[in-house]
């Protein structure tokens, strides 16, 4: 595997989580209005209007960070937020499978919500190219649920690794500094599932038609 994370999203907290990844393996696909982080490959993207809380802005920013790794020769990608950091990442790399898509969790019951987590996503390049290439938001359900439904019904069926399962098993720190605290600790939460895989069930699939 030769993998490349991508920082993704607003400069907020850029400087802080920064020192944590390598600028060897390290794209950040931001807007136009971040300062450049010196020694990291950057792509300072137009700002768009947001749609529907930030999808269109998450996809289309994760999107262009893939084509860059792409076109960087890399062939796996691991997707952050600008705002999380992940303290060992070459550690994690050894953990993941270059086949598979990893996701944080899978958001289930008591949530009336179903979905995969969007803050961090990995998968083989050509398809997260593909899951992140998105035309068009639907606005009758969440951004997560939009995102769940792309990767089952376009991309072919998966075995998925669950980061907060990964993070917890090999004390990997992953800290969310927007919310103060590190992700590990919604392990063993029910709600943060790290069992269900939606390609074997799913309660949108059939229902909604645009994803």
């Amino acid at each position: 595997m030769n993998p490349c994370v991508v920082i993704q999203g607003r400069g907020d907290h850029l400087n802080t989580i920064i020192h944590n990844y390598n600028p060897d393996n390290t794209i950040i696909s931001t807007w136009k209005d971040v300062s450049p982080v010196e020694g990291y490959t950057s792509i300072h993207n137009d700002l768009l209007p947001r749609i529907h809380g930030n999808l269109n802005l998450q996809a289309f920013s994760t999107h262009q960070g893939c084509l860059k790794a792409k076109d960087m020769g890399y062939d796996y990608v691991l997707k952050i937020r600008s705002d999380i950091s992940i303290k060992d990442i070459d550690k994690l790399f050894h953990c993941l499978d270059d086949d598979k898509f990893c996701f944080y969790s899978y958001v289930s019951d008591p949530s009336p919500y179903k979905y995969l987590t969007d803050y961090i996503v990995g998968g083989p390049i050509d398809e997260m190219i593909r899951l992140w290439d998105i035309k068009k938001v639907n606005t009758q359900i969440c951004a997560e649920e939009q995102l769940t439904l792309r990767l089952i019904n376009l991309i072919k069926p998966h075995e998925i690794q669950f980061l907060l399962s990964i993070f917890h098993d090999n004390d990997i720190a992953c800290y969310w500094h927007k919310l103060g605290y590190d992700l590990r600790k919604n392990y063993p939460d029910p709600q943060y599932n790290t069992n269900h895989n939606p390609y074997h069930s799913y309660p949108l699939q059939g229902k909604v038609l645009e994803y």
